[in-house]
C-alpha cells in the first residue's frame, strides 16, 4: 500500500467480488432452508440457484473487465 493513500485495499474489484460471494452464499442458505422445510417454491429456488451460480460470477467478471478497460488499466493490483 502506498503511503500517500492512493492505493486503497478496497478496490472496486474487491468490492464486486465480495458482493458476489455474499449474494451467492445468501442464495445457497435460502435455498437450503427452503429445501429442508419443504417449501412449495423450493424447486424454483433450486433452479434459480443453479442459474445464478453461473450468472453472478460471469456478470461480476464482465463488470470488472469493463471497469478495467475504461480506466485504462490504472486499477491494477500492486501498482
Amino acid at each position: 500500500m502506498k503511503e500517500n493513500g492512493q492505493n486503497s485495499p478496497w478496490t472496486l474489484k474487491r468490492i464486486l467480488a465480495l458482493a458476489a460471494v455474499i449474494l451467492l452464499a445468501g442464495l445457497y442458505i435460502v435455498t437450503l432452508f427452503a429445501a429442508l422445510t419443504a417449501r412449495p417454491g423450493a424447486a424454483a429456488l433450486f433452479r434459480a440457484c443453479l442459474i445464478l451460480t453461473v450468472m453472478v460470477p460471469a456478470v461480476s467478471w464482465i463488470l470488472i473487465r469493463v471497469f478495467s478497460l475504461t480506466r485504462g488499466g490504472r486499477d491494477k493490483e500492486g501498482e
